[in-house]
């Protein structure tokens, strides 16, 4: 996955929740699962985003997001057809990620990322 966009759609009730709210979200990624010689050309170790190489696709999804009367995040969950097509997690950092000395090279990737 290469980015993201969320979109609030509305707010609904939950049991469980202070907030609901019905999250859109849509997901652009690398399309890297071709076969023979579509494949071919997908893979190269040079870049390929605005060559006739490149192969993209986009998925998009529902969930409710579920908040604590404090905003926190207590829970959620997909809707519809997200329910058995979606990604086991999302993750983005709040605080500067720091790597210890044997891990040093992804901070190349880290920073190259912002």
């Amino acid at each position: 996955m290469y980015g993201f966009e969320f979109e609030i759609r509305g707010q609904t009730t939950s049991k469980k929740a202070a907030y609901a709210y019905i999250i859109h979200a849509k997901m652009m990624y690398a399309q890297d699962d071709l076969e023979g010689e579509e494949a071919k050309k997908l893979f190269s170790w040079n870049p390929t985003v605005g060559t006739a190489n490149y192969a993209g696709a986009v998925k998009e999804y529902d969930y409710v997001l579920e908040l604590d009367w404090n905003g926190r995040i207590i829970g959620g969950e997909w809707l519809e057809g997200s329910k058995k097509d979606h990604p086991d997690l999302f993750w983005m950092p709040t605080e500067k990620i720091t790597f210890t000395p044997e891990f040093s090279i992804l901070n190349q990737i880290y920073k190259a990322s912002f």
